[in-house]
């Protein structure tokens, strides 16, 4: 692959990236979009030595958001294979349940976590 893009954020952005330096071309493009709040080693040998960009990018406009629900309205199949990578869905009525949710999503072995706000 020439580009890839690390949206995984958390203590799994090592990992992510870790494995898109092992097979991404030689001059190939790397987009980290996933938040971490703490740092992450990167092995900077082969980034150099492939001669691997890296590019950093979190933040969306309106213009992103509208384009995105407009793309998945017209390719419902996207959405289908989406949802394949929830692992857990989970409702929250309070700031305290959002804190516990975060906190498993943390230890969760796999999927994104889904957090569904209910009054």
């Amino acid at each position: 692959m020439d580009h890839a893009f690390e949206c995984v954020g958390g203590r799994g952005s090592e990992s992510a990236i870790e494995q898109m330096i092992d097979h991404i071309r030689p001059m190939g493009t790397i987009v980290a979009m996933g938040v971490s709040e703490d740092p992450i080693a990167m092995n900077t040998r082969m980034i150099l030595e492939k001669g691997i960009k890296l590019l950093g990018c979190s933040r969306s406009g309106r213009v992103d958001f509208v384009n995105t629900v407009t793309f998945l309205e017209e390719h419902p199949s996207v959405c289908e294979y989406l949802e394949m990578l929830v692992g857990q869905v989970e409702t929250i009525r309070s700031i305290k349940d959002m804190i516990s949710v975060f906190e498993q999503d943390l230890t969760a072995s796999w999927g994104k976590t889904v957090i569904k706000w209910e009054i």
